[in-house]
This record gives structure tokens, C-alpha cells and sequence, in this order.
């Protein structure tokens, strides 16, 4: 496996940076972060970048995707994360790292860690459960090793039954943390109970600053040796203390300074838990947050209406059918309401499928006709496979495993640099040569602009044939950009290059926004012109100056669209004949298939009569049987329940004589019927037919009658 890495070899961070600037990376890292579930998996989102170099670890993202597409967009297995305070608990971890106190919010923000764990344990195992056996538990086996998380060490399980033991879910500590606590709690409350009840005689009971005192007006009596705590703002209320509340007061005051006491104890205790499991914790932290990102990832995908496409050998051609730019899509997405009071329609798809053996692509047509949009499309799409994002592409879509994308796109002139937009390109495209080894895709935008068209457009022939080549300074693949066409000539003379072209309605002028294949686009420079209110002599001059070879190229060009619109045309009309014969077809089957089955049912009715007599027959019999079975059930039923209320009635009767027989003994135990209790003889006055007990509530006096004895 070759070692990965997040930037290209023989380029710079800066340069590096910028080609993702270029292509709007961070702006598709930004939407995918807007389906994480918690804070840090946001973050990790905002920072992703593509795997570079390492086809292996591609894949792996996106099996995992597609796994996570399959749990929840087929299964209904939502992988829920956002009850995780992942903040919190990652300060909360480094905090206990450090040896510091945690407080109860930071113990239950590492609890959430585990309990999201535990969660997600029991779901992925619920999935796998259910599917075992079945063909679609192969999608989702790449889940299985997160129903292991909680697989960390008996560490953490333990530390996570003493938080729930300790600690209720509003934060506070319970009195069971510890017998400290416990006994604490209890002489607090014992001790509230205590001053509340001496001071209620007297008035209105209150408490300033944890102090029981009387809340008194003015006009009030204040009792002899009270303690003037404080008084309401305006003068209303005086806050008194009466010397029978002082003891109690400083007794309340020592023992919350003891509960204190025994609460810190108890946190420093978890707090030492914490910092035992510490690496664990963190680590089932960090795969956590990067579960969240994949689940982002998908749920990015599933929103977009994306798939996850195939990663394949760089033998293989690029295939990406009705592919649109993610960003435009997303854009889409969040401003329905707007996009529909402008009439914006969603971006159109490309096909962008490249003939096999083909190394170079030369994309010409107008401007604003979706040329550098198609460009950025194509790289995102690349990028976003090497890291495991769907790519907004009908199914089968294939990338070849580029290891890298590299670009030169949009005006690249410096002031600071004294670079003008030819020598920004130029330095741009030197930078990109540099880090190229034969196995990238290269993205080149207006190549050979900014100078001379003659020498503009044979530099930019020489840079294409030199990337196309391949190998060390060379591309696996280049889609470029121009205006030059002389540059569509070189499909003519080297087999590795392809035209492609933006279309623009002829009528209208206003672009397609769509890419056809296989021939050069045209500029539509001097129709544009005459739309502008150019003077026709204006343009009729530009006419002249292009001269009839330039005019007949053009009408070549626009003849070749004619002809390639007729045989889409009829590629359209064909597909529409093969759809209904294959619909003909398939009537005609049904058609046979249901005669057959008429016929197989009504050989089955013919032998089902016959054997219908004796059928019938045999059930009526059976049923019979089954009433008489039921019959003798019933009386055998009845005769048990007579004997079993013979039994009750002599029991009673037995007891009754029993109980009229008997006399309460002094030591003997008895039941008390009004009370519901047992109780201890100790004495018996027969006299008075009185007896006195003792019970757990004390001595009490009953009548014999009251009385009963215990078997």
C-alpha cells in the first residue's frame, strides 16, 4: 500500500491550497459539515481533505459511505450521534489528563461519549442481526466493527456504572455516591427541619444568605436578642435572626461545609476515573467523531441525490453520467423558496464520458456556456471520491484512482508578484507540471490565453501534448479549456485527444450549459455582437476580415452539430422503439404465462372435486369428534371446580371451629385483622376480652374478637 498523503508531491502546501481554493473545496466541505451531528464532527468536516496516493484507503472511505447509505436510506438504521457533547468532552478528558477536578457536567459529557457508544453498538449489532443470511448483509458488513466500540477494557465500563451510580442526569450528586454524603444530606435536612420549626411560631420564616431568620415589617415585634441579617431594597422587610435560630444555624453552616466536603471527595474519585481511562475514552471519543463524519458524508450524498461512485484503475476511462456541479446542487437545495421566484432551475447535468484510451480533452464554445463549470465539476467529483463523498452522478459512475488533481484555473496575475495573467498562468502550469507523475488529473482552464493567439495557442498545444504524454511531468488525464481552435485540431493527429463543447441555442444565444462530444464548439462571437446593437457594418466588417475559410470552418462546425443533434435524435427515437418492443414483449409473456396458469388451475380444480366428497366428509367427522372431545373436557372441568369449592368450604369450616375453640396465650403470636399486623401476646385479660400486644408501632390494647390466630 503506497503512503497517503494530503498534499500532491512536488507541490507546495500554499499551491496546494490554492488549486482547492480553485475548485471549491472548502465550500463542499462547508455543506457536508451542515449533516454532521455534533460540534466536533463539524469541525472535522470543515478540515477534510482528499486521500491523495493511496487508492486503498480511498476505497475504504467509500465502502463505508456506501455501507452507512445502505443502514440508513434502506434499512431504516439511523445512526444517531447527536446527544454527544463533544466538546465538552473532549476539555473534560484533557482537563482529567491533566489531573485537575472535573466537575458533574464534565463527568456527564465523557458519560455521553459512552452511552453514544452503547448506542451505537446496540444498533449496528440490531442491523446485522436482522439481516444475518440475507444478500444485503454484505452492504452493510463494513459497520460491524462498530458494534465492538464499548470492546475498550473493563476500565471504562466500570468507570461508567460509578457515574451512574454517582451523578442523576440534572448534574447533582446522589446521596448513594458515598456514606459521607449520605450521612451528611441527613444531618442538612435534619437540621432545615429543625430551624424551620423553631422559628415558625413566631412569623414569617425566610433565609438570607443560607441563614433561617423572620421576615418582619417595620411595625412588627422584634424578638429580645435578634440579629438584624439584612433588609429588603426601599425599606420593607427586616431579615431577623432570633437567638433560638443562631445554634441552629451554625450547626446548618459547619455541616454544609462537611457536605461540600464529601461531594468534592467524590468527584475527585471520578475525576480519578476519568484520568485512568483516559486514553480509551479518547480514543472511542475520536472514532465516534469520525463515525459522525462519515454519517455526514452519506447523508450529504443521500440529500444531493448522489451516489457513491466506483473507484477503478487508471486503465479505465472516467465515467460520470448526468453529472452536476454538488455546489450548484446544494445552492439549489437551500434556496428553493428564492430559486423558485426566480425561475433558477437546478444545474444541468453532463455527460462526461471519455472513449477509451484517451488522455486529453480540449472543451471549446462561448463564453458563460458552462465551460469552467464543467471543469470544476469534473475535479470535484474526483476529489470527492478520493475521500469517500458521493458525487451528485447517476449510477454506474467511475473514477479511475487518480492520485492527485491538479489546476490552473481562473485569472492567476499578481501585482505583488509583477505576474500578469500570462505569466500567472504560465507559472501556474509550470507548478502543476512539476508535481505531475504520469498518475493525475489535470484541470487546465483558458489554456493559451493572455497573449498572442498564435503563440498562445501553440504553447498551449505543446503544454498539452506534453501532459498527455504521461509519465514523469505528465498527466493520467487533462481537460482543458479555450478559445484557440486550432487546438481542436489535435484529435486529428494524436489518437489520446478528444474534442468536446459547450451548446448555446442559435436562436436565442442563451447557453445550454450542456457538453457534447467529439466535436469543437464555436464562439458565436460576431451573432453575439449582432444581438449587442453593434452596427451591422461593424460586424459585417468582422465578417470580411475572417475571410471564407473561416466562415466555412465555422459552418462546418455548425453542420457537424446539425448532424450530431439528428443522430441523437434518432438514438432518442431508437431507445423509445426498444422501450415499447421490450414492453410488447413482456405483455406477450404475461399473456402466455397467464394462459398457462389458467389452464394449470383449471386442471387443479378438476382434481380438487373429485377428492372434495371424501374431504368434506373426513372434516365433518373431525368436527364431531372435536365437540365431543370437548364435551367430556367441560365436565371434567365442572367436577374438578365442585371438588375444589368442597375443599375451600370444609377448610373454612374446619378453621371456624378452630378459631371458636381458641384462646390467646401471653407469648403467643397473633394476627391483628384491623390493623394488618402480627403482634406479641403479653398479657391476657379475659375478663374484659381484652388483650395487650406488642408491635413494631409500640404496646396497643385489642379486643379478642379483633384477634386471629397464625398458622
Amino acid at each position: 500500500m503506497q503512503e497517503s498523503s494530503h498534499v500532491p508531491l512536488g507541490m507546495d502546501a500554499a499551491g496546494w491550497r490554492a488549486t482547492l481554493a480553485q475548485l471549491g473545496w472548502h465550500e463542499l466541505c462547508n455543506e457536508v459539515s451542515e449533516h454532521a451531528q455534533t460540534e466536533l464532527g463539524m469541525q472535522a468536516c470543515r478540515r477534510l481533505l482528499p486521500t491523495l496516493g493511496d487508492a486503498e484507503a480511498s476505497q475504504g472511505l467509500l465502502t463505508l459511505t456506501a455501507a452507512l447509505t445502505a443502514a440508513e436510506q434502506s434499512h431504516g438504521a439511523q445512526i444517531e450521534l447527536g446527544s454527544m457533547r463533544s466538546v465538552d468532552a473532549a476539555r473534560a478528558l484533557q482537563r482529567a489528563d491533566q489531573g485537575g477536578q472535573l466537575r458533574t457536567r464534565d463527568l456527564l459529557a465523557i458519560l455521553s461519549v459512552v452511552e453514544v457508544a452503547a448506542s451505537t453498538c446496540r444498533r449496528v449489532s440490531s442491523l446485522l442481526e436482522k439481516l444475518d443470511g440475507q444478500k444485503a448483509a454484505r452492504e452493510v458488513m463494513p459497520l460491524a466493527p462498530f458494534q465492538d466500540l464499548l470492546e475498550v477494557g473493563p476500565d471504562v465500563l466500570s468507570f461508567r456504572k460509578e457515574v451512574l451510580r454517582c451523578l442523576d442526569e440534572d448534574a447533582s450528586i446522589r446521596a448513594q455516591a458515598s456514606p459521607d454524603v449520605a450521612r451528611c444530606r441527613q444531618t442538612v435536612a435534619s437540621l432545615r427541619l429543625r430551624a424551620q420549626r423553631a422559628l415558625a411560631s413566631s412569623g414569617e420564616v425566610s433565609e438570607w444568605n443560607g441563614r433561617f431568620c423572620l421576615a418582619l415589617n417595620p411595625a412588627d415585634p422584634i424578638p429580645s436578642g435578634s440579629i438584624l441579617l439584612g433588609g429588603a431594597s426601599g425599606g420593607g422587610l427586616q431579615y431577623h435572626e432570633p437567638p433560638v435560630a443562631l445554634r441552629l444555624n451554625n450547626a446548618l453552616a459547619a455541616a454544609l461545609g462537611e457536605l461540600n466536603t464529601a461531594e468534592n471527595a467524590v468527584l475527585w474519585r471520578l475525576s480519578e476515573g476519568a484520568q485512568a481511562c483516559h486514553t480509551p475514552l479518547a480514543g472511542l471519543l475520536h472514532q465516534l467523531v469520525e463515525l459522525d463524519t462519515a454519517v455526514a458524508k452519506e447523508r450529504f450524498g443521500w440529500w444531493i441525490d448522489g451516489h457513491v461512485p466506483g473507484l477503478v484503475g487508471l486503465a479505465t476511462a472516467l465515467e460520470l453520467r448526468r453529472l452536476r456541479h454538488p455546489l450548484l446542487v446544494a445552492a439549489h437545495l437551500r434556496g428553493k423558496a428564492q430559486a423558485a421566484k426566480s425561475r433558477r432551475r437546478l444545474a444541468v447535468p453532463i455527460d462526461v464520458l471519455l472513449p477509451k484510451g484517451v488522455r486529453a480533452v480540449v472543451i471549446t464554445g462561448p463564453n458563460t456556456g458552462g465551460k469552467t463549470a464543467a471543469l470544476t465539476a469534473a475535479g470535484l467529483s474526483v476529489l470527492s471520491c478520493l475521500a469517500g463523498i458521493p458525487v451528485s452522478t447517476s449510477v454506474p459512475a467511475r473514477i479511475p484512482a487518480y492520485s492527485a488533481v491538479l489546476a490552473d484555473i481562473g485569472d492567476n496575475q499578481s501585482l505583488g508578484a509583477s505576474l500578469s495573467t500570462f505569466s500567472g498562468h504560465l507559472a501556474r502550469i509550470q507548478a502543476v507540471r512539476k508535481a505531475c507523475t504520469g498518475r493525475e488529473l489535470v484541470l487546465l482552464d483558458e489554456v493559451g490565453t493572455g497573449t498572442d493567439p498564435t503563440e498562445g495557442s501553440a504553447l498551449g498545444a505543446a503544454v498539452l501534448q506534453t501532459l498527455a504524454r504521461g509519465g514523469k511531468g505528465g498527466a493520467a488525464l487533462v481537460l482543458a479549456t479555450t478559445h484557440h481552435q486550432s487546438l481542436t485540431g489535435l484529435k486529428y493527429e494524436d489518437p489520446v485527444f478528444e474534442n468536446a463543447s459547450v451548446e448555446i441555442d442559435a436562436s436565442t444565444l442563451r447557453p445550454r450549459y450542456q457538453l457534447a462530444w467529439g466535436i469543437p464548439g464555436r464562439s458565436h462571437a460576431l451573432a453575439i455582437a449582432e444581438r449587442s446593437c453593434l452596427p451591422d457594418a461593424v460586424v459585417g466588417g468582422a465578417r470580411a476580415t475572417l475571410g471564407k475559410a473561416s466562415l466555412t470552418a465555422e459552418g462546418m462546425v455548425a453542420e457537424m452539430e446539425r448532424l450530431r443533434r439528428e443522430v441523437e435524435t434518432a438514438r432518442a427515437r431508437a431507445g423509445e422503439e426498444e422501450r415499447a418492443a421490450a414492453d410488447l414483449r413482456r405483455r406477450s409473456a404475461a399473456c402466455r404465462a397467464s394462459t398457462v396458469a389458467r389452464e394449470t388451475a383449471a386442471a387443479r380444480q378438476a382434481q380438487t372435486s373429485r377428492a372434495g366428497v371424501i374431504d368434506r366428509a373426513l372434516a365433518e367427522l373431525a368436527l364431531v369428534q372435536k365437540d365431543q372431545q370437548a364435551a367430556k373436557a367441560e365436565r371434567g372441568r365442572k367436577e374438578a371446580a365442585l371438588r375444589e369449592a368442597a375443599a375451600i368450604a370444609q377448610e373454612r369450616a374446619s378453621r371456624a371451629e378452630r378459631r371458636a375453640a381458641w384462646r390467646p396465650a401471653v407469648g403467643e403470636e397473633v394476627r391483628v385483622a384491623r390493623l394488618g399486623i402480627v403482634a406479641r401476646v403479653l398479657a391476657v385479660d379475659a375478663a374484659r376480652k381484652k388483650v395487650k400486644l406488642h408491635t413494631r408501632l409500640g404496646r396497643v390494647e385489642a379486643r379478642m374478637d379483633e384477634l386471629d390466630f397464625v398458622d
